[in-house]
């Protein structure tokens, strides 16, 4: 996929809009896998321009977004609301083959003699290919060790994991939802009323 600026009206639905890279700068062609890693907008803009935007929407939907994405091509770079509940949950696709996990706040209530009086069972159903999330699952992990999210390692955790950071404009706010093989975690930096964080806040 190309890594070079975006032409007016190359983006289905994108009219004259031309993303940026966050670096300013612009390269060749280059693996899919290296957009994701390195964080090329122009990339990923492409390759959610070659897939479709009904079909990266019906993506969301089955990964367990509730809020809709909307019809617009700016969303490949994922610049709608959403929580990191949301997000969380959605994530946990990449470590489970393509199987999302409903997320729950309570999974057990027991009495003083520990009689069990509700509980719920971790469901799941099939929200992408197995293949598809085993592969996007390998390349988050080359960005929590060579790419965006490599203070990851850098700051010790030598376990195995994957994930991915995200920026919006002016440094409003700043994400990073990621993997083991037993948790999924979102974290988001920012404040209740939309302000710039911090110069270079990624």
């Amino acid at each position: 996929i190309s890594d070079g600026p975006i032409q007016s009206g190359e983006i289905k639905g994108g009219g004259t809009w031309r993303p940026q890279n966050s670096d300013g700068k612009f390269g060749g062609m280059h693996p899919v896998s290296y957009g994701l890693i390195r964080s090329r907008n122009t990339m990923s803009v492409r390759v959610g321009n070659y897939a479709g935007l009904q079909q990266v929407k019906d993506v969301t939907r089955m990964a367990g977004f509730t809020t809709p994405m909307p019809a617009n091509p700016s969303s490949f770079l994922g610049s709608w609301e959403a929580s990191p509940w949301e997000l969380t949950s959605a994530y946990t696709i990449f470590p489970n083959g393509g199987e999302r996990f409903r997320p729950y706040l309570i999974s057990e209530i027991r009495d003083r003699d520990k009689n069990v009086l509700y509980s719920t069972l971790p469901l799941s159903y099939p929200a992408a290919k197995g293949g598809s999330a085993w592969s996007v699952s390998r390349i988050l992990n080359e960005v929590a060790t060579r790419g965006t999210a490599s203070a990851v390692t850098r700051l010790g955790f030598d376990k195995p994991c994957g994930g991915k950071t995200g920026t919006t404009n002016d440094f409003k706010d700043a994400w990073f939802a990621g993997f083991t093989s037993n948790l999924t975690c979102t974290v988001w930096v920012g404040f209740d009323t939309p302000k710039k964080t911090i110069h270079g806040g990624y």
